[in-house]
């Protein structure tokens, strides 16, 4: 995958919930970034711009609180891109920002096991529980998504 199509997906993600979860838009909502399998490779396809706009629209646009963005699994080459990231934002997001690589115990600090995934530790379900969930949704949607995507912006 590139970094465009995840970051696609997530959009789409986002407006469902936007749409759907109250509680997301007024509490706020953390993000796990599983990084297994991911390669230098794939850091490389971000560019300094596209860094910059990840940034302001995590930061500034998206009309969710980032309560926290959990990295998992990290890779060799992660704490370049990370520490490059980190630079652009501003202190109160850099203090939500938490690398735990394999240690899910410090994870559950912060996130309950009750809505973790099993493959995490949790009991929320399947990774392809979860994933069939979600596929589901944005089936559901598809129609409002695609509309959505139609009209040019001005």
């Amino acid at each position: 995958m590139t970094l465009s199509e995840v970051l696609s997906v997530s959009n789409c993600l986002e407006k469902i919930l936007y749409m759907e979860d109250d509680d997301a838009v007024v509490s706020g909502v953390m993000a796990i970034i599983d990084l297994e399998g991911v390669t230098m490779g794939h850091f490389l396809q971000m560019t300094p711009l596209q860094m910059k706009k990840m940034t302001v629209v995590g930061q500034d646009a998206t009309p969710f609180r980032m309560k926290g963005v959990h990295y998992l699994n990290t890779p060799p080459g992660f704490e370049t891109v990370f520490n490059a990231m980190k630079a652009l934002l501003n202190e109160k997001n850099k203090s939500r920002l938490y690398v735990h690589n394999k240690n899910y115990e410090a994870m559950y600090k912060h996130i309950p096991k009750e809505v973790l995934p099993a493959e995490y530790g949790g009991t929320a379900g399947t990774d392809k529980e979860i994933i069939g969930y979600w596929k589901n949704k944005v089936q559901e949607y598809s129609h409002w998504l695609e509309e959505e995507h139609a009209v040019p912006y001005r």
